[in-house]
Formats: structure tokens, sequence, C-alpha cells
């Protein structure tokens, strides 16, 4: 029970100390190039390209078909 309790207070612990700058920049560009050597895993199940920018009407359309 000890060690759990050690664990748990060490993980806090770290979770305090935030990334330095580069590491968050590192982590972003870690994710694009994972994006993009994925690309399969991060398209609309439906195919749209443009959900951005059509944020909104997608959002009432799929309210509206919820309704039904």
């Amino acid at each position: 029970m000890a060690e759990l309790i050690r664990q748990g207070v060490e993980m806090l612990a770290q979770q305090d100390q935030k990334p330095s700058r580069e590491e968050l920049k590192r982590r972003a560009l870690s994710f694009i190039e994972h994006i993009e050597q994925n690309p399969e895993l991060y398209r609309d199940p439906e195919g749209k390209t443009n959900v951005s920018t059509n944020h909104d009407e997608y959002f009432v359309e799929s309210i509206e078909n919820d309704l039904r």
C-alpha cells in the first residue's frame, strides 16, 4: 500500500512540472508527422473534407437527424 501511495505522489509531482516550450514544440511536430504518416486515422468517417469550414451546418444537420 505504501508503494502505491509513493507512486501516486510521484505521479502528481511530475504533473506539476510543465514541459518546456521546446518539448511542447517537439510533441506538436511529432503529432503532425504522425498524422501525415497515418492520414486514414484522422479522416471524417463520412468522407467530409470541410468540417472546420461548415461545422455549424453539420452540427445542425446532426441534431435534426437525431430528432427525426
